[in-house]
């Protein structure tokens, strides 16, 4: 990317930004996981995340997402109370401003702009107020799964019998032996030994090798800086060994995403288990849970619309039209 040409002056993604971006999130009130702090940091390595603030706005480059001339980006967000509008401009105008900007930039370099991830209003909006720039493409793969928070501690209701049924057998058979904690400095390390043994154990049965090795060392990443990123978990231990563990962080104040969820399956239901104890423990007070994506595993989907989400976060790309083609 040329800087010489550019007001936009991209960065690494620090710890210290937790802060100002945690703000412009709340603030944009939107219940993506993907702009959850942790998700972030802990995969600016996969992504290579940039971020440029500038003029009061907030802008994501994640540029392993480009696809062939589309350069990737994330909707510029507002920071609250660090925006002003010049007397000379109308308030409404600042998305636009913001995209012209990374325009000029991503022209320069000889691309088109690309827009992951946008939520539907969101791109019912940029495709209005752009009038023919762009075209959308729903991404299915990542829509995120929303539930509410009393549904999935209560597990009530026909149509999550099974997973009431599977939960209280799971209690049954290890209810004396199990003992829940926060994760804390004093026992994250014993989560560290136990992913590791859970890497080791799922390597081969992993279809998309290099997915699970992503995913690996961005739960080292939170492990690093698990107080500094604001994460909240848990630890299951049966017969006072670490069985599972899950960890995650508010979005915003009505919605906690779940982040990561890992458990040893030879313990029958320890999924079941974990979710549920999850839940009770970390984010009752929150009224949605957002439970991410099923980036395309056709089980993981199947697994998720088990639980009855309340609805689909649906997801869409922004794709520029090339000249001439409007």
């Amino acid at each position: 990317m040329n800087q010489g040409k550019s007001k936009l002056l991209f960065r690494n993604l620090e710890i210290s930004d937790k802060e100002i971006v945690d703000r412009t999130v709340r603030y944009a009130e939107s219940m993506s996981c993907q702009l959850s702090f942790a998700n972030l940091y802990c995969l600016s390595g996969k992504y290579n995340t940039k971020i440029c603030i500038s003029d009061g706005i907030l802008y994501i480059r994640q540029s392993r997402r480009d696809e062939n001339l589309y350069a990737a980006y994330l909707l510029p967000m507002k920071i609250p109370e660090e925006y002003s509008e010049s007397e000379d401009n109308d308030p409404s105008d600042w998305l636009y401003q913001a995209i012209e900007k990374i325009r000029t930039e991503v022209h320069y370099d000889g691309k088109l702009l690309m827009f992951f991830g946008v939520t539907e209003d969101m791109s019912k909006f940029i495709l209005e107020k752009e009038k023919g720039r762009f075209y959308r493409l729903e991404n299915r793969d990542w829509a995120e799964y929303i539930y509410m928070s009393a549904k999935m501690i209560s597990l009530s209701g026909r149509h999550l019998a099974s997973k009431r049924k599977t939960f209280n057998k799971f209690i049954r058979e290890y209810g004396e032996r199990l003992t829940i904690s926060k994760i804390t400095k004093d026992n994250i390390e014993a989560v560290r030994e136990f992913q590791k043994k859970w890497m080791t154990n799922n390597r081969m049965k992993a279809e998309e090798q290099q997915s699970l090795v992503y995913e690996n060392e961005s739960i080292n990443t939170a492990l690093d800086s698990f107080e500094a990123l604001g994460l909240e978990g848990i630890v299951l231990y049966i017969d006072d060994s670490v069985a599972a563990y899950s960890y995650g962080q508010p979005v915003t104040d009505n919605v906690f995403d779940v982040i990561v969820e890992k458990g040893d399956y030879r313990y029958p239901n320890i999924y079941r288990a974990v979710n549920r104890f999850f839940v009770i423990y970390c984010c009752k007070k929150y009224k949605f849970i957002n439970r991410e994506e099923d980036i395309g595993s056709e089980g993981l989907r199947q697994a998720k619309m088990r639980y009855q989400p309340e609805r689909l976060l649906k997801k869409y790309n922004l794709y520029e039209q090339k000249e001439g083609s409007v």
